[in-house]
């Protein structure tokens, strides 16, 4: 089933057969001190049939199997991707499933700073700021780069992530009974604190990757 374009809400949110999720990677870099720096990425998914049944636990099993092998390709060693964090946001009570990973860099070399990540884009072609985000991906292995931008293997690295994002765009990730599309949701206009929640957001039509590095405010030294 092909997903819809274009924006949506208000929806209300549906706690016995959720139809929203919050998946959070939750990662860390070491630093040269040896300290651990959170390396951490906030998604959102929807699905179009919304069936009592799905768990949070299965969403997240088939999250860490679509991204653990390309994930691990594009970091350096010096990162873990220790947990995925699953929660069905309709209820904002709910309590999330953690699903530990472990799942560590592959690239034996010197990274670029914590701060330094790639940026793949959410697209939805929706214009308006409420309805676009993007992904930072960090531990970016220096031999990834030439100056600021990803060089021919960097780029084959970072590609590979971005594919699985397209890829999840026709076939979706299933919980054991529905199945999940990553989507752009607006934090601006959606209520969170309600009960059940109010989504606003926008389908995602494809993803790109930029060329050129990006930076994370919240990863850098205060």
């Amino acid at each position: 089933m092909p997903i819809p374009s274009g924006p949506f809400g208000p929806e209300t949110g549906t706690p016995l057969a959720p139809k929203f999720a919050e998946i959070t990677f939750l990662g860390h870099t070491v630093e040269a001190n040896t300290n651990n720096k959170a390396c951490n990425q906030v998604t959102h998914w929807r699905t179009l049939s919304s069936l009592a049944g799905g768990t949070q636990a299965q969403l997240g099993i088939n999250v860490v199997a679509s991204f653990s092998a390309a994930v691990a390709a594009a970091a350096a060693d010096s990162y873990t991707l220790d947990i995925v964090r699953t929660k069905f946001i309709d209820n904002p009570l709910t309590v999330p499933d953690d699903n530990p990973c472990n799942i560590q860099g592959t690239v034996n070399t010197d990274r670029a700073a914590s701060f330094t990540a790639a940026v793949i884009r959410k697209v939805s072609y929706v214009p308006s700021r409420n309805y676009r985000g993007s992904l930072h991906y960090g531990a970016i292995p220096e031999t990834f780069t030439t100056t600021d931008d990803l060089n021919a293997t960097g780029l084959a690295a970072l590609n590979a992530i971005r594919a699985v994002w397209v890829n999840l765009l026709g076939t979706g990730l299933s919980d054991g009974t529905n199945l999940w599309y990553p989507i752009v949701l607006s934090t601006t206009l959606s209520n969170r604190i309600a009960n059940p929640s109010i989504f606003y957001g926008a389908w995602l039509q494809t993803f790109t990757l930029n060329t050129r590095l990006g930076t994370m405010r919240r990863r850098k030294e205060k």
